[in-house]
């Protein structure tokens, strides 16, 4: 992919949004808000997005059936995806706690 770390973040932060935008579709949103983006890349971003999200997933998992701890399991998140930042990191995980457990 050739965007950069900022439009990264802020797709995959338009990519977790709730509320009313997300029935519009995410490809739509991203034209929006990263208009300097090549929408050809978007298919390979929503991928990487999901790919995300899904091992975030599978590390809360962990953590709620006691196979590792909090701490490590955040450390593998953020050291598989660097591009990630602080706040991303910080949802991304969240998020997966708060799904683990439904």
């Amino acid at each position: 992919m050739a965007v950069t770390a900022e439009q990264f973040n802020k797709a995959f932060a338009e990519f977790q949004l709730f509320g009313p935008r997300r029935r519009i579709s995410i490809q739509e949103r991203w034209r929006d808000v990263l208009p300097d983006a090549d929408s050809r890349e978007f298919d390979a971003l929503e991928a990487q997005c999901k790919e995300i999200e899904a091992f975030a997933l599978t590390l809360a998992e962990q953590v709620r059936d006691k196979a590792t701890s909090d701490e490590a399991a955040r450390r593998q998140l953020s050291q598989r995806y660097p591009i990630l930042n602080t706040e991303r990191l910080e949802h991304t995980w969240s998020q997966a706690v708060y799904f683990s457990l439904k």
